[in-house]
């Protein structure tokens, strides 16, 4: 896999944070996000870009990963810590100004109940975890593989990968020990399913928990859930997937091909493969 270079913004974890610009290198974003970390502890990532070129020169590009470009430019306040898996784009902190935590109800034209909610970095498996284990049962887990994992490829599908019929503490079990894998990637998207109540509870690739049900008695079980989650109901929600930005995955986590040979050695089979309007490619358009 060839390596760029990003630009990437730090924030100081100070009271009064200070923003810093470095351009680090690496196989994929979350890689060079891990990269520059490492150089600078006790920093953040509130934003970043892909780079032109390489830093200063190619021979600085070649002996050095992270390089500091100065301080930022002016750039809106980020007080909002996205999950990790996905990340603003540069260009794009003014549209996400006022961004935090909280979960909506989305009122839709007839029985299906829809609740959203984010939180922030270090909340986010608390809340999702918290929230599966609080289920009353759950029957598959769904991981869906998006076609951009690993770059662009026109060719690419979704890849929708199910377990067979599962329990609510496997599924804590199985999520606990894949979390870098699984949860912490925006390129994959998780899904439980609650079929006697036409329920689903997602964690979408934008990191928000996505609840949608044809039972309308689940709304008010979901707020009580959030409740005591310590996630509060607002008026509206300013979600990344709104403007500009990146998905990323660990450091250290498996490639696409590996994910999906080993999603395989754990009983998992693929059951759709869906284009990138997320239209199936394996079932009959009726």
């Amino acid at each position: 896999m060839s390596r760029a270079w990003y630009e990437l913004a730090l924030a100081s974890a100070s009271a009064s944070p200070s923003v810093r610009l470095v351009a680090s290198q690496s196989e994929h974003l979350g890689a060079a996000i891990a990269a520059a970390l490492k150089a600078y502890p006790h920093t953040t990532v509130v934003a970043a870009g892909l780079s032109a070129g390489a830093p200063l020169g190619d021979s600085v590009g070649r002996s050095r990963s992270v390089v500091e470009q100065g301080p930022a430019p002016e750039l809106p306040p980020a007080t909002f810590r996205w999950p990790a898996g996905v990340v603003p784009a540069l260009t794009s902190l003014e549209g996400l100004v006022g961004a935090a935590p909280g979960y909506v109800v989305h009122r839709e034209e007839g029985p299906m109940v829809v609740i959203e909610a984010q939180v922030q970095a270090d909340a986010i498996e608390d809340v999702f975890l918290g929230w599966v284990e609080r289920l009353p049962v759950a029957d598959n887990l769904e991981v869906r593989v998006a076609h951009d994992f690993d770059g662009p490829d026109a060719d690419a599908s979704t890849e929708v990968w199910l377990t067979p019929r599962i329990g609510v503490k496997q599924v804590l079990r199985f999520l606990d020990a894949h979390d870098r894998e699984l949860t912490d990637n925006g390129h994959v998207e998780l899904a439980i399913y609650l079929r006697q109540e036409r329920s689903t509870l997602r964690l979408t690739e934008h990191k928000t928990l996505l609840w949608t049900s044809l039972d309308p008695e689940t709304e008010r079980r979901v707020g009580e859930t959030l409740a005591s989650l310590g996630v509060r109901q607002v008026s509206s929600l300013t979600k990344i997937s709104s403007v500009a930005h990146f998905h990323t995955r660990s450091a250290s986590s498996k490639d696409r091909a590996a994910l999906t040979r080993y999603l395989g050695k754990q009983r998992m089979r693929v059951v759709d493969r869906l284009d990138r309007q997320g239209r199936s490619r394996s079932r009959p358009t009726p």
